[in-house]
């Protein structure tokens, strides 16, 4: 089954590839081999590209044709690190200001300005606040933890628990 949906889905998305990118710095680079090995624990100053290195490598495996992930799963902590007040909406509008840098950096990887609403209609990408993940496991992903830092103890425990088979994990 999986095999199947892995087959359809590059398929469907055998044009949408993303850009080539390279390491702009020294730490850049051992942070492309370290993903490559399967050990991908980023830190550092704001605007050093964690978030873009993250997403793009985890593009870059999930849309090759030997991938063994079905989709990539963000997950942030929405616990403001400031009062930012109420905001109005539904639970998806409220959500989708934490998806913002996302559809920046899919942008970018792409070229495209509908690159994240297209991997998203197409079940590539899912955004999830940390929130709402009681009671799911995620299974053959690319589970990327952005803005770790903002996480208490209990929405650490849930992610971590809630990483299953054959996933990667990037914090």
């Amino acid at each position: 089954m999986a095999k199947a949906v892995r087959a359809k889905r590059q398929q469907s998305l055998q044009h949408f590839q993303p850009k080539l990118f390279h390491p702009l710095t020294e730490n850049q680079a051992k942070v492309f081999s370290s993903f490559r090995n399967n050990h991908l624990v980023l830190h550092g100053m704001a605007g050093t590209g964690k978030s873009f290195l993250a997403l793009y490598l985890a593009l870059d495996e999930l849309l090759a044709k030997k991938s063994c992930y079905d989709k990539i799963v963000i997950i942030r902590s929405v616990v403001p690190t400031r009062d930012i007040g109420f905001l109005p909406g539904s639970i998806k509008e409220k959500i989708e200001v934490y998806e913002e840098p996302y559809k920046i950096i899919t942008d970018e990887i792409f070229g495209r300005g509908d690159a994240y609403g297209i991997l998203k209609n197409k079940y590539q990408l899912e955004f999830i606040t940390s929130s709402y993940l009681r009671g799911t496991t995620v299974n053959n992903c690319i589970i990327i933890v952005d803005e770790f830092q903002n996480c208490t103890f209990q929405e650490l425990d849930t992610i971590i628990t809630r990483v299953g088979e054959k996933s990667k994990i990037e914090i």
